[in-house]
């Protein structure tokens, strides 16, 4: 039993491989009041936006966004069951690992108003991928600890590869595309598999996210120079946005990024 004049962190590791844990939080009526609010204010809100966004539905778009978004959550759930406790326990010695500690190290920071260390991000020097940790403050804004914004992304990159192939090559070449990328490897040594970049994102890499933004990049240039649209600041301010991300997010991608820059 604890007392209501104290304050306690507690922290229940379960990996899945273990006996299961057996503790019980039992939450006063006031908290158990202002936690069914908050999920309450949630749903309505994801409702709400819904309606906004979907108001006239094309229903062809929402059939290819669900069916990315559900064959995203099927391999996840396929690759680490775990995510369905909201909790991912990354492996030692990985990115994954490392990059999410910085995030707690920079929350904490944050929550102590100290935010020169909040930027410096954990170490003095920036290794390799310096953008992912913060990244995961922002996952942590929006989702606290569940790994949502992993989903995301992985909804995310099927969209902007059917996108891209269909400016290049026609839709009807686009859905095969899509058939390949999804479910028939036949690209895998090259990185064309969705259920890879689902484990190096479930894993804690920074690719996916880089490569999503670097193919963003590349989706922005073809259709400008396609549509022959007119550069303006904010179409110049996007694209060099997107390419900074992958840049920050992985820096082995900046010779590409470079080669894009010139074309722009």
């Amino acid at each position: 039993v604890i007392s209501n004049d104290e304050l306690y962190d507690i922290w229940l590791i379960e990996s899945g491989k273990t006996i299961p844990l057996k503790a019980k939080l039992i939450l006063p009526l006031k908290y158990k009041i202002i936690f069914y609010l908050n999920h309450l204010l949630s749903i309505l809100s994801g409702l709400l936006i819904l309606i906004i966004l979907f108001k006239k539905i094309n229903y062809k778009k929402a059939t290819l966004y669900m069916s990315s978004f559900l064959l995203s959550l099927i391999f996840s759930f396929y690759f680490n069951s775990n995510l369905i406790d909201k909790f991912i326990l990354f492996e030692g010695g990985n990115d994954g690992l490392l990059y999410v500690h910085f995030a707690h190290l920079i929350s904490d920071f944050i929550a102590t108003g100290d935010y020169k260390l909040a930027f410096m991000g954990g170490e003095e020097a920036y290794d390799l991928m310096p953008f992912y940790r913060y990244i995961w403050i922002i996952n942590f804004i929006l989702f606290e600890e569940s790994p949502w914004m992993l989903l995301f992304i992985l909804t995310f990159f099927p969209l902007v590869i059917y996108k891209i192939f269909k400016e290049i090559a026609g839709e009807t070449w686009a859905k095969y595309f899509l058939v390949f990328w999804f479910f028939i490897p036949l690209f895998e040594a090259f990185g064309f598999l969705h259920f890879y970049y689902v484990k190096l994102t479930l894993r804690g890499f920074g690719e996916p996210l880089s490569y999503l933004c670097f193919l963003t990049a590349l989706l922005f240039l073809i259709k400008f120079k396609k549509h022959s649209y007119n550069i303006n600041y904010l179409n110049s301010f996007i694209f060099g946005f997107v390419l900074a991300l992958a840049i920050g997010l992985r820096a082995n991608i900046l010779p590409a990024c470079l080669i894009m820059i010139i074309f722009y």
